[in-house]
């Protein structure tokens, strides 16, 4: 464990708060994607309203750490679970229409 923490020492600052980032985005695209798969149309109002339902449930335990939010983290979390709403809710779509299709 020890040698994990000196490990990510090394690493500067930004690049791991851009890795959160694209965390969010790929289990916002997951989460879309596998529900969206159980839906039989309106993929993308799907995708858009549970984009919006992570984004309040993660605002609550941002609200409620220690650390001060930013406006600029705050709306970074909003585009992330938006964008990756509405990839997964086309990913899902289409995945439908392949199956469906000629």
């Amino acid at each position: 464990m020890d040698n994990l923490s000196t490990m990510f020492s090394k690493v500067p600052i930004g690049l791991l708060a851009d890795a959160s980032f694209l965390i969010y985005l790929a289990g916002a695209i997951v989460s879309s994607y596998l529900v969206c798969t159980r839906t039989t149309s309106g993929h993308l109002l799907v995708g858009l309203k549970l984009s919006v339902l992570a984004w309040v449930i993660s605002l609550f335990f941002v609200f409620t750490s220690p650390a001060e939010p930013t406006l600029g983290f705050v709306l970074s979390l909003l585009v992330c679970f938006v964008v990756g709403g509405v990839a997964g809710a086309y990913l899902a779509l289409r995945r439908m229409l392949r199956r469906t299709g000629p």
